[in-house]
């Protein structure tokens, strides 16, 4: 018999043994191959033997492969190194040990719709409100480009709501993304734009 042995495969970086990551946006990784390695093979499939994978990337030149194709389950994936051979050929050695892993739906982005600015009680506030599902949280950027270059600020908020009386009179842009319990994370919404106005506060308020 012949043992084919090298080149060695490469090692699981991402996700963890079992580990969840999104549809839309997960991607499963591994480490980079030594000398001599010129690219990587990955597969997914519903069983452990392959049989029938329903994912093959082909030879990549980085190790890693998104999962976009795939619906919402559990899966298992393996990868393997390739090197050319003094012929030229691509040599492609053994895949690693099968590892399980699952694809979750992304909770969705925010849409345009979903914002209410709230009544402003305090010079110079800003009040947001928009909808949410039970146990959903939310980051929130702020920048004064659409762009959103440099924020100015990413807070995490437990409650779909937010207010700041800190901001100075002009344009400013917000966008959010969801976080959903499961772990997983909308991508950002599109920005919108708000406008804080000059205020001023009478002696009695």
């Amino acid at each position: 018999i012949k043992v084919k042995a090298t080149p060695v495969p490469p090692l699981y970086s991402s996700p963890a043994p079992g580990g969840l990551i999104g549809i839309s946006d997960g991607a499963l990784t591994c480490t980079e191959g030594g000398k001599g390695i010129i690219g990587y093979r990955i597969q997914v499939s519903a069983s452990t033997d392959f049989a029938q994978p329903l994912a093959d990337s082909g030879v990549v030149t980085e190790c890693q492969s998104a999962i976009g194709k795939l619906a919402a389950g559990s899966y298992y994936w393996r990868a393997a190194s390739v090197r050319k051979a003094k012929d030229g050929s691509q040599d492609q050695g053994p895949f690693s040990k099968p590892q399980a892993f699952k694809a979750g739906a992304n909770p969705a982005s925010l849409g345009a719709d979903a914002l209410s600015p709230g009544e402003m009680d305090m010079p110079n506030q800003l009040q947001l409100f928009w909808t949410g599902e039970a146990g959903q949280k939310f980051n929130l950027q702020l920048a004064r480009n659409e762009q959103f270059n440099t924020p100015i600020s990413t807070v995490q908020l437990d409650q779909p709501r937010w207010a700041s009386d800190e901001l100075a009179p002009g344009d400013y842009f917000v966008r959010f993304q969801v976080l959903d319990p499961s772990g997983l994370k909308s991508r950002y919404s599109a920005a919108r734009k708000l406008t804080v106005e000059s205020a001023i506060t009478t002696g009695d308020g």
